[in-house]
């Protein structure tokens, strides 16, 4: 069989299912990331780079219930979330927003996509932090008994074809390697959690973009940063007594 060329991978990775198969998909065209080296897809900005800081919108109570509920427990996981955080890999795609090159419009029009859905069935849900790291995080984690990658991190922008909902600047986090993936899932996620929690930054809904998503912020975030900044006033307030 020929090598497939920088076009043929951009048309599997155009072709992708927008559905929870997208991960069975790419195991089956692309099991060793071959489609990060596709040509730049339509409205895209190519193959996503090492460097670049990539974040993650968690929502509640989609992620917010896999935080640990004491500290003792988040301390020892050297993360405060679960594995299962990490799940949409094995589906339709960890959706992550390309900080570097995302506008303001695009972090708009994703927040509001996003919510739609985590307000469906409720109105007081809605975004509880967002989490960055670097994307050499994800090209780093590899079967170390083989050298192959266990994630893939493709250029997938969406909507490019409807005017006004353009989200240019978005990524997805897949599962890699050669199937059966399944049976290897529990694995993998504590790897990716590994990975991720030996360099990220979480923010608060208020602290990123100046508070961009706070239209969209959830209850039960919104309360968590008021307690806060009324802690923050507290400890000045003692400071200058």
């Amino acid at each position: 069989m020929s090598e497939k060329t920088a076009d043929d991978l951009r048309k599997i990775l155009e072709a992708r299912p927008l559905d929870a198969s997208a991960a069975d998909y790419f195991l089956e065209h692309s099991p060793r990331c071959e489609c990060e080296l596709a040509s730049a897809v339509s409205g895209g900005h190519g193959a996503v780079e090492r460097q670049e800081k990539l974040s993650i919108f968690l929502g509640s109570p989609r992620h917010s219930r896999e935080r640990y509920k004491d500290k003792e427990t988040a301390d020892k996981a050297g993360f405060p979330y679960k594995t299962n955080v990490f799940d949409a890999a094995f589906r339709g795609g960890l959706s992550l927003m390309r900080e570097d090159k995302a506008t303001n419009d695009e972090v708009r029009r994703q927040g509001a996509k996003i919510a739609e859905g985590l307000r469906s069935d409720n109105p007081k849900n809605g975004f509880y932090s967002v989490l960055q790291f670097d994307a050499e995080v994800i090209f780093s984690a590899t079967d170390t008994k083989v050298g192959s990658r266990n994630f893939c991190l493709y250029d997938t922008p969406i909507d490019t074809d409807i005017e006004g909902q353009e989200v240019y600047s978005h990524a997805d986090i897949f599962a890699g390697g050669e199937p059966p993936v399944s049976a290897l899932r529990t694995a993998r996620r504590l790897q990716i959690r590994q990975a991720v929690a030996a360099n990220y930054d979480e923010l608060t809904v208020g602290e990123y973009r100046e508070g961009i998503l706070n239209d969209w912020i959830a209850e039960s975030a919104f309360e968590k940063e008021k307690e806060k900044a009324k802690a923050e006033e507290e400890a000045e307030e003692g400071k200058s007594a």
